[in-house]
């Protein structure tokens, strides 16, 4: 009964989230927070593991801790550390820009894309784990799924910031300075965490 409740309460969201209503989604949302929170925790978890993956079958060289679950927890302590510091620069950003209802707006949207990017990503796992999928073909299904919640970022900041078609252009200031921005950083920092994990001959 409660998955069905549960279940039924994501549909709506999903819903909500590409048709969005006038209606009032407070208890919808609060109701599937914990659930948002729990995926958001998975999407870390499987990034870590696909970083800890990645850097094992294509960097040479070996490991400088002897323990790979404390190395995927590092990475995953990267991605949680990483999600957090975008959130903060988000509602900093919003709340000076647009205001408090428009910031929380934005801050479901964003526990969500964030969950539903690990959803998508975990058959990226699985594939890798169960079905020794190339890293070529892992890399081009991962640079898609983060295609796709780029592309669902930039949507519902446009319908939540920047409705009018003359606003079209900050939109995309706006997406690029707090979205690609932090990602390049972020890149360029887990190139440096995982040269750095390797002891390189």
């Amino acid at each position: 009964m409660a998955i069905g409740s549960s279940l039924r309460t994501v549909k709506g969201w999903f819903k909500d989230f590409f048709f969005p209503s006038a209606a009032n989604d407070s208890e919808t949302v609060i109701s599937i927070r914990p659930l948002l929170l729990f995926f958001t925790t998975m999407t870390c978890i499987t990034l870590g593991l696909c970083s800890f993956m990645y850097v094992t079958y294509d960097m040479d060289g070996f490991y400088i801790l002897d323990s790979h679950l404390v190395i995927i927890g590092i990475f995953t302590m990267a991605f949680l550390l990483y999600f957090l510091l975008k959130w903060l620069l988000y509602v900093i950003v919003n709340n000076v820009l647009f205001g408090g209802k428009k910031s929380l707006q934005w801050n479901r949207v964003f526990l969500f894309l964030t969950a539903f990017e690990g959803v998508l990503l975990f058959p990226l796992l699985l594939g890798v784990v169960f079905f020794n999928h190339s890293v070529g073909n892992s890399i081009f299904y991962f640079a898609s799924v983060l295609f796709f919640i780029k592309i669902l970022t930039f949507y519902k900041s446009r319908c939540i910031f920047f409705k009018q078609k003359i606003l079209f252009l900050q939109n995309i200031l706006y997406f690029c300075a707090l979205e690609m921005m932090p990602l390049l950083a972020f890149s360029g920092s887990w190139l440096m965490l995982a040269h750095f994990l390797k002891v390189n001959f």
